[in-house]
């Protein structure tokens, strides 16, 4: 799978520099209707926790040692809410990523490159929570690649994505940005 979405960003780029904000688009849109939606798995770990909820304690005053204690059992702990995001982190080399550190497999191609969360919605199936110790699948599909002006009067295109995340019992959450 790899190497067709290595392919798709070195095509996509090549087409950038001829092509206008609509069709740069569409363009986008057709690749991930042909390659399909980007499916990772891993094993859910107890580890990720730990580093973030040490992040979240050190920038807001907490003592970083005690955060996210792990007393019994590091397996079948429920990942809070949104910490999800810290799982399923890209596994490509650095200067393959984006300046941020993301992935660039659904960014517009061309000069549209520059990211922002403008907004999305979560929702969590019940009585199937996240937890550490199983393995879970998270699946991006591109929904929605939209010209758009922002107030200045520039064009960008603003690109919609679904990620599902399933383990052992299925579906447990769908985040869509």
């Amino acid at each position: 799978m790899i190497p067709s979405l290595v392919k798709y960003g070195l095509r996509a780029t090549k087409h950038a520099t001829d092509a206008n904000p609509s069709a740069l688009a569409s363009m986008l849109l057709k690749e991930h209707a042909t390659n399909g939606p980007l499916v990772r798995s891993q094993y859910l770990d107890v580890n990720q926790l730990q580093r973030l909820s040490a992040t979240l304690a050190s920038h807001s005053g907490s003592d970083p040692s005690s955060a996210f204690a792990v007393e019994s059992s590091p397996d079948s702990l429920p990942i809070p809410p949104c910490h999800h995001l810290v799982y399923f982190t890209p596994p490509d080399a650095e200067d393959k990523l984006g300046l941020d550190g993301s992935d660039t497999i659904f960014n517009p191609p061309g000069s549209f490159t520059r990211r922002m969360w403008a907004g999305g919605e979560l929702e969590w199936v019940d009585g199937n929570e996240l937890v550490t110790g199983e393995k879970a699948e998270e699946t991006t599909t591109l929904k929605s690649a939209e010209v758009k002006k922002t107030k200045a009067g520039d064009e960008m295109i603003v690109v919609g994505v679904e990620k599902t995340f399933r383990n052992s019992k299925g579906l447990a959450l769908v985040d869509r940005r």
